[in-house]
């Protein structure tokens, strides 16, 4: 069995641990000796993951912020890490959050990162301001997807939450709650600037993508009833840099004559579109959810892609099996470059061709596995991911040879622990 970049875990989670902890104020004593309870919460989180691929002609991503997938032996170096979050109540409307987290990201190693540094002001019941950094909400619950724990499955679906690899923007939010009916409804609207830098394409080492500095705006409407919840958002984002590697492609078609394709591929400036909807159904034991979703660019240079994933746990005592399907399809782009289908011609029009397959992805999954609650607070789970797709199908791959079939099947153990 080999587990990659072990010590970089543990040696990154054990510093956070002790710069947090050196931080927290302990609680003082009040009149009569009586404890009061400190300002300061100190919680963490964190999964021991171990998983393997059973086809070594590609590793399969978690998600497009790792440069490396898993492949045909056991690894923990994508599916695991450890977090801190320091709260302090300055008062009954005041609060501020800090989170870092130490995980398998963009540089290629578990270098902790701050996820969460916000003030949030709750002037009464019904309305709540937030500012600094703040974790994304693209979809359901995806303000608390780096936490292991609080989902049931080992691995978050792999087509429909994979490929939306932002976690963090820096800005502000305004949330609205009010009583309508028998339930609440909730509206959120949010602007900032995203922070993160990715390696985009795993078939192309030098493709990466810069959204330090490109503007968010998103808004979501939840509505919450007994058992059901309901959630329609969107989010437009506006790209400020260029994605790396494309300067060479476009003055190559500008030098033979395509200038028009080579303003296609402009990816800097144009905007990123994702619409979403999604329900959920929780009444122990059972527990259901679907969400589909839409992501569309402007720039030719990424296909634009449908997702839809759903997901069924029914608990019976310490036991939660579950069972889920997945799907996500891209929307084929066509840049015509207008030169003849001959010659020099036929060799420009193939290269754009293989250039924008880099980002096709039609593949499907069916999820089965099982969560064990068997202590307060600690999961252990096991999941089999069966992933069907074509052998064009490399969007979520890094490494892909030629011999990539599309076929895989992933298993993933994982101990996941709250404090």
């Amino acid at each position: 069995m080999m587990i990659e970049n072990r010590h970089g875990l543990f040696a990154g989670g054990c510093l956070v641990a002790l710069l947090s902890i050196s931080n927290a104020v302990p609680a003082q004593e009040g009149l009569g000796g009586w404890e009061e309870p400190s300002a300061f919460t100190l919680r963490g989180f964190g999964t021991l993951g171990l998983a393997r691929s059973t086809n070594g002609q590609a590793e399969m991503r978690r998600n497009l912020l790792q440069p490396r997938g898993i492949s045909k032996h056991w690894s923990a170096r994508g599916d695991s890490d450890f977090g801190l979050q320091l709260n302090y109540l300055a008062s009954d409307t005041v609060e501020a959050t800090a989170q870092v987290v130490s995980r398998y990201g963009s540089d290629g190693n578990f270098k902790p990162e701050l996820t969460e540094l916000l003030v949030r002001y709750d002037p009464n019941a019904y309305f709540s301001l937030r500012g600094g950094r703040i974790c994304t909400e693209f979809f359901m619950h995806g303000d608390s997807h780096l936490i292991g724990y609080s989902q049931l499955a080992a691995r978050p679906n792999i087509d429909y939450i994979s490929t939306l690899a932002v976690t963090y923007l820096d800005g502000a939010d305004a949330q609205v709650t009010l009583p309508l009916g028998d339930g609440l409804l909730r509206g959120k609207l949010y602007y900032g600037f995203l922070g993160e830098k990715f390696p985009f394409l795993g078939s192309n080492p030098n493709s990466s993508l810069n959204l330090r500095g490109s503007r968010l705006i998103g808004t979501y409407l939840d509505y919450q009833e007994g058992n059901w919840q309901w959630r329609g958002g969107m989010a437009r984002a506006r790209f400020k840099h260029q994605l790396q590697g494309l300067d060479d492609v476009q003055s190559a078609l500008v030098g033979v004559g395509a200038a028009s394709a080579a303003r296609a591929l402009d990816l800097q400036g144009t905007e990123i579109r994702y619409d979403s909807i999604g329900v959920v159904y929780d009444r122990a034991p059972l527990r259901l959810q679907v969400m589909l979703g839409r992501l569309r660019f402007d720039s030719k240079v990424v296909q634009g892609q449908d997702s839809a994933m759903f997901q069924a746990g029914y608990r019976i005592g310490e036991l939660t099996p579950f069972i889920a399907y997945s799907r996500l399809k891209s929307r084929r782009t066509h840049v015509a470059t207008g030169l003849p289908d001959e010659g020099i011609g036929a060799l420009v029009n193939a290269g754009m061709t293989s250039y924008l397959e880099q980002t096709f992805v039609d593949q499907h999954t069916v999820s089965l596995g099982l969560r064990w609650d068997f202590q307060r607070n600690m999961a252990l789970k096991f999941q089999a991911d069966r992933i069907r797709g074509d052998a064009d199908s490399r969007l979520p791959l890094a490494r892909a040879t030629s011999r990539w079939n599309g076929k895989t099947n992933i298993f993933t153990l994982a101990l996941d622990f709250v404090f």
